[in-house]
């Protein structure tokens, strides 16, 4: 039993040696896998200088920042210390995509969306660069979700209708890009195409209820939007048939005479005097 527990007990000591060994190791391999890397900046570099920087990173990050700087390269030390506080997301998204992410950590205004709004906006703007950035500024995760699950045509058709305020125009933006997040790009196509008669609210509300029919084109959305056109025409030929509005005209017609009558005595009165 003694035995057992002087056993455990220099295994428990000789724990920390053993995980540092390990831990020395990754880190020359990442130093000799950059110093192997095709187009990495590692002039004046040797394995033990590199070494060196990575285990400082290692130290203040975790092992976590070995794998980032493998897959990234050098540039991974500015772009951890530019991030700040952020570098562990910052870690996390070059962790996943490597190379790629950088496009999105190295612009203040993708950074910003992506530490608030999290891994789908990033999605969203490593799928498709120059386009989701904006909108997802200006609607938030909604639009991140739209963006990511839509193609690049219609990810372009999303970004116009943001920027020309067709879907801030129909009231029920966020609802709209939730739709096409979730039924993809026929959503898109669709709302696309209807952005006109969406603004109108009864049919944004119908549409919004139910949109898979309209989508499938088991529903006409043109008939939606005749009905505001109906019921108008309703009301004015009731309010004629009950005279509902013959007060108004003849008031109308009133004024309309005694404006005739003064521009004709005002004309008579101007050709008498000449």
């Amino acid at each position: 039993m003694k035995a057992s527990v002087f056993a455990f007990t220099l295994l428990l000591a000789c724990l920390p040696t053993a995980l540092a060994d390990v831990r020395a190791k990754l880190i020359r391999e990442a130093a000799e896998h950059l110093l192997g890397r095709v187009g990495t900046e590692v002039a004046g570099e040797t394995v033990e200088t590199l070494s060196s920087k990575i285990a400082r990173y290692s130290a203040k990050y975790g092992d976590e920042a070995i794998d980032v700087i493998r897959k990234s390269g050098t540039q991974s030390f500015k772009l951890l210390d530019d991030a700040g506080e952020n570098a562990p997301l910052v870690m996390k998204l070059l962790n996943r995509y490597g190379s790629d992410a950088v496009w999105v950590v190295t612009r203040p205004k993708n950074l910003a969306i992506f530490v608030k709004y999290g891994d789908e906006a990033a999605e969203a703007m490593l799928k498709h660069p120059r386009i989701a950035t904006d909108v997802i500024d200006q609607f938030g995760r909604p639009a991140a979700l739209a963006i990511r699950a839509a193609s690049p045509k219609n990810a372009r058709q999303i970004a116009m209708m943001a920027s020309e305020g067709s879907l801030k125009a129909t009231g029920h933006a966020e609802e709209l890009l939730n739709v096409m997040a979730n039924f993809g790009d026929k959503a898109t196509q669709f709302i696309w195409k209807n952005k006109g008669a969406l603004a109108i609210a009864t049919v944004a509300a119908a549409f919004l209820k139910s949109p898979e029919p309209f989508i499938d084109g088991a529903r006409d959305i043109a008939e939606i939007a005749a009905q505001p056109i109906d019921s108008a025409a309703r009301e004015v030929g009731r309010g004629i048939a009950t005279g509902t509005n013959w007060t108004l005209l003849f008031l109308v017609a009133m004024i309309l005479t005694t404006a005739m009558f003064s521009l004709k005595t005002w004309w008579g009165w101007k050709h008498s005097k000449t």
